[in-house]
């Protein structure tokens, strides 16, 4: 008898230990990618230094990673972990000026466990996020609609004051380290700050911000004597303290652009990359990667005009025929032409998606197949006419998980197709991510980014025909892309004066000189982006090319990936050829 209880007692332990290990939480793939990111920072403890502008970045989904020379200290930086750091400042600058400061902060604390403290994120764009995007945001985004919003919305006032000391303390920080801003950015954003501090406070744009929305707020929320309390308070802090600060910031920026006043200050060697040292002679190296950034505009210029020249149907459906004039003008198309259609275009791309996914049975699957880097699906009829077999790869997921992604399949799809960063995209689904979708590295080429959204959404959700608004977003991407190439290797290594590569955004980009100013600011203050990048992703590419000419019909893009280890071991450098 005790023979069998013994047994018994132990196939119910064995029972319980089993049904434990099968309860027991796993780390999900966002979990999975916070210690990824942890490990990298802990690994690159300087890393922070090198994003100090997050709109400099790279953001190509394919190519997520910065080249370094071989033997260097630092070796390849992933712009996965970079990416993911400018997705916190981003979506965060937006959630304080929607919301509130506490509201941000958390965001940041749930997304991202890094260990950062919010003001270390936020000093990562000291200059441009912190001096002028705050005050802009929150006179422009942040909903007011109840008192609790209101009082959110002073609260962000009486914090700016404080933020802006932090921004000055961290810039002088990398300036003592032979990283200071170029003197021009220093003097227009004393410029404009000065130009706040200088308006009577009932003039001060975040007042008058105020005062309009507690006019629109419905009367039941909020009566005439509690608002004029409110705008007493914003008045007071107004002048008490962000003015005074302001003020105060604008003259030491003008301090310390007196301080560095050469047009070179923030590309010195330390800020440039040493990628002619692995190339070989500076010379030849200088007019090859010119001659090549030039081909690369030109090619996505033809491009763009073919594409318009066969726009798809969808597209011709537009309302607005203004739109569509200056789309079809060649002389007129430039980045702002863009923005009116293209959001209207991203809802219809979303409902297009849903009907495709409605009209199939529910249980249905969808094959998915790689072609020349896009994943185009073959259901309910639809096989696009470019299909390429000899690159035939399979991947079945069920049709619900689509309609409705998991936190893990995104990140399956980027390790089966190897989209190295691709599982960042997965913040696309998160409501709360939405300035992500239509953040990028310019402020210049803010409608080509919004392009290139729709790509993007199309990409992830496998829909992805042949002239389709999303294939207009993908050129407009890669023209922008290009044309900071062709400007940097021009303005650094060509001899370029500033009026000249503004010329240059102005003439082949159709940039109009606001743009052009910003997009030259840019490269100004985080020189070599576009280079590096341009250079790893050559290397990347010839290797890949290799290897399918070796491999033939045996080629697979994910064993090829993981052999490069892109995807699982940021801190391994890749090999050479």
């Amino acid at each position: 008898m005790k023979h069998w209880l013994g047994w018994a007692g132990g196939l119910a332990l064995l029972l319980v230990a089993g049904g434990s290990w099968w309860l027991w939480p796993r780390p999900t793939a966002r979990e999975q990618l916070d210690t990824a990111l942890a490990t990298f920072l802990a690994a690159e403890p300087d890393a922070l230094t090198y994003l100090r502008l997050p709109e400099a970045i790279d953001l190509n989904p394919r190519f997520h990673f910065e080249w370094s020379p071989p033997g260097g200290v630092r070796g390849p930086r992933l712009l996965t972990a970079a990416n993911a750091l400018a997705a916190v400042d981003t979506t965060a600058l937006d959630l304080a000026g929607r919301q509130d400061w506490q509201q941000a902060q958390a965001w940041v604390g749930r997304q991202y466990q890094l260990g950062l403290r919010h003001e270390e994120v936020f000093a990562l764009n000291p200059f441009s996020g912190l001096h002028l995007s705050q005050p802009k945001l929150l006179i422009t985004a942040h909903v007011v609609k109840t008192r609790d919003d209101v009082e959110a919305y002073l609260r962000r006032l009486e914090a700016l004051p404080e933020e802006l000391r932090q921004g000055r303390a961290t810039t002088a920080q990398q300036a003592e380290a032979e990283l200071p801003p170029p003197a021009r950015l220093c003097r227009r954003s004393a410029g404009q700050l000065r130009a706040w501090s200088a308006l009577p406070v009932q003039a001060q744009p975040l007042y008058q911000g105020l005062a309009r929305r507690l006019v629109a707020m419905d009367a039941t929320e909020i009566n005439d004597y509690q608002a004029t309390d409110y705008l007493i308070r914003a008045a007071d802090l107004l002048e008490q303290q962000l003015i005074p600060a302001w003020a105060e910031t604008a003259h030491w920026l003008d301090s310390l652009a007196d301080a560095h006043p050469t047009p070179n200050a923030g590309r010195s060697v330390k800020a440039y990359p040493d990628w002619v040292s692995y190339f070989g002679d500076e010379e030849l190296v200088v007019d090859s990667l010119h001659r090549e950034a030039l081909t690369e505009v030109s090619t996505w210029q033809a491009a763009l005009a073919a594409w318009q020249q066969e726009a798809s149907a969808s597209w011709r459906e537009l309302s607005s025929e203004a739109l569509r004039a200056r789309l079809h003008a060649p002389d007129t198309l430039g980045p702002e032409a863009l923005t009116e259609g293209l959001r209207g275009a991203l809802r219809r791309a979303r409902q297009q998606v849903a009907g495709l996914f409605d009209s199939l049975p529910a249980q249905q699957s969808l094959r998915i197949r790689w072609l020349d880097g896009d994943m185009v699906p073959q259901a309910a009829g639809y096989v696009p006419a470019a299909w390429d077999g000899k690159r035939e790869a399979q991947l079945l997921l069920p049709l619900d998980s689509l309609r409705r992604p998991r936190s893990w399949e995104l990140p399956l799809l980027a390790y089966q197709w190897g989209y190295p960063g691709t599982h960042l995209r997965a913040q696309w689904r998160d409501p709360q991510a939405t300035a992500w979708r239509y953040w990028g590295q310019a402020p210049g080429a803010e409608a080509a980014w919004q392009a290139y959204a729709l790509h993007l959404v199309a990409e992830d959700l496998m829909l992805f025909p042949p002239g389709s608004e999303a294939r207009l977003g993908y050129i407009c991407y890669r023209l922008q892309e290009a044309l900071l190439l062709a400007a940097e290797t021009g303005y650094y290594t060509q001899g370029w004066t500033l009026a000249e590569t503004e010329a240059y955004f102005m003439q082949e980009g159709g940039y109009p000189p606001p743009e052009a100013a910003r997009s030259v600011d840019r490269l100004l203050a985080q020189p070599g982006v576009a280079v590096a990048s341009f250079a790893g992703r050559r290397q990347y590419l010839r290797a890949r090319a290799a290897a399918e000419t070796a491999a033939r019909d045996m080629f697979y893009l994910q064993p090829f990936n993981t052999e490069l280890l892109i995807l699982q071991q940021p801190s391994v450098p890749l090999r050479h050829d």
